[in-house]
Parts: structure tokens; C-alpha cells; sequence
């Protein structure tokens, strides 16, 4: 049962990732070993794109914007002084 857990687990985690938990890497054997040739427990889809890598962008890039908007504002406020 634990193992059943821990591949459902490591397969979204995979699919999340856009990474097929089907598919065996040439320098592994997959889960825990050998684990590509068992069917995917995997909860999603296998997604196109790194949902993860794409929310911490989007998340990087929304703070960056309210770190510039600060300092401008304090800027400007320095000149108005």
C-alpha cells in the first residue's frame, strides 16, 4: 500500500512537471527501479509545459514589478522633497 502511495505520488509529481512517468531515462530504471514498465498512478495529465517553473516565474515576476514600483515611488517621493 505504501509503495502503491509513494509511485502515485512521484507520478504527479512527474505529469506535473511535464515529465511521462511511462517513459524509462536512459540512466535509471525509473520507480523505484524498473517503475516505467507499471502503469501511471499519476492523478493529473501529463502536463505540456512545467506548471511549477511557470507559477514560480509568474510569482518571480509579480514581485520584481513590486520591488521596481517601490522604488520609483520612492524615488519620486526623494525629488518632491
Amino acid at each position: 500500500l505504501t509503495l502503491g502511495m509513494e509511485k502515485c505520488v512521484y507520478d504527479t509529481v512527474q505529469s506535473i512537471q511535464g515529465i511521462n512517468p511511462n517513459t524509462k531515462p536512459a540512466d535509471r530504471g525509473g520507480f523505484p527501479s524498473g517503475g516505467a514498465s507499471l502503469p501511471s498512478f499519476s492523478l493529473v495529465n501529463v502536463q505540456e509545459t512545467n506548471i511549477v517553473e511557470d507559477f514560480i516565474s509568474r510569482q518571480f515576476y509579480q514581485q520584481k514589478q513590486l520591488v521596481r514600483k517601490m522604488t520609483q515611488k520612492a524615488s519620486q517621493e526623494e525629488i518632491n522633497r
